[in-house]
């Protein structure tokens, strides 16, 4: 069974104010990273990017990321 939470419950659940969502795809040799912050109360997106690079070093795009 597959249970989807909205950002205000998992908040509440972990009492933050903020929750910070990503996703990752891979496609031959390239690499998406998608990463959000989102407010617990209203849940709006005070945050949001999209990192494209080429899948060579997992490394150097966790370095460049972050």
């Amino acid at each position: 069974m597959f249970i989807v939470m909205a950002s205000k419950e998992i908040a509440r659940e972990l009492g933050v104010g903020a929750v910070f969502e990503g996703s990752t795809r891979r496609r031959g040799n390239s690499i998406r990273v998608v990463a959000q912050l989102i407010a617990a109360d209203t849940e709006e997106h005070l945050w949001a990017d999209t990192y494209d690079r080429p899948y060579v070093d997992i490394f150097s795009i966790q370095s460049d990321i972050a």
